[in-house]
């Protein structure tokens, strides 16, 4: 997904200047609270903070991206046995998810027709992929993940297979939402100036 920065603390020699770095929406966290002087770091939470300060590269400080890892989705579900999701580490993505909705309608402009259904010369379905058919695709090449080249680079989903195994001892969400808590969400709008912040030590 594109982004842009903007606004007078970005040094004249990185405006304008397109960068190609992976970078995720939740390092603006990690970033921002480096520029205002404040550390990132919240030891109170369930699992650390997935935040990267991302201010040195976006400022033109060093050419390199801090983050080459990235956790697109590691979902448990309601069994120990199958996690699905996807990852990605440099140019490699690993998708070990189902998704059947998931397809390509080529190139259309907006309210415009398109021919729908899979039969369709404009629409294309993407291959089925799953925890025991995993998709590996190289977004440097194949950014639009068309290819699955997994068949040959075996290694390489050996690795980010082992990696998203991992992962599975880390903190995840539970299977439920915990009940709603509408008199300590407006308190604590009203105990920060109308700004909500955390309340629950649970």
């Amino acid at each position: 997904m594109p982004g842009f920065v903007s606004g007078g603390l970005l040094p004249q020699k990185m405006r304008g200047k397109t960068l190609h770095g992976m970078v995720h929406i939740t390092d603006y966290y990690a970033t921002f609270a480096g520029l205002a002087g404040v550390s990132a770091i919240d030891t109170g939470g369930p699992s650390p903070i997935d935040s990267v300060d991302q201010w040195q590269y976006i400022s033109g400080s060093t050419p390199t991206p801090p983050r080459s890892e990235m956790i697109y989705e590691h979902r448990k579900f309601n069994n120990d046995t199958e996690y699905t999701g996807a990852v990605r580490r440099e140019q490699w993505k690993l998708v070990l998810s189902r998704e059947h909705a998931a397809g390509w309608f080529g190139h259309f402009s907006p309210n415009a027709s398109y021919a729908n259904g899979t039969g369709s010369k404009v629409y294309s379905a993407v291959g089925p992929c799953g925890p025991d058919r995993p998709c590996l695709y190289d977004l440097e090449t194949d950014p639009n993940e068309r290819l699955n080249i997994a068949a040959q680079h075996p290694a390489k989903v050996k690795e980010l297979q082992e990696w998203f195994k991992e992962l599975e001892n880390e903190y995840h969400p539970p299977l439920f939402n915990p009940p709603n808590d509408v008199e300590g969400y407006c308190g604590s709008i009203a105990k920060h100036g109308g700004w909500l912040a955390p309340w629950r030590t649970d």
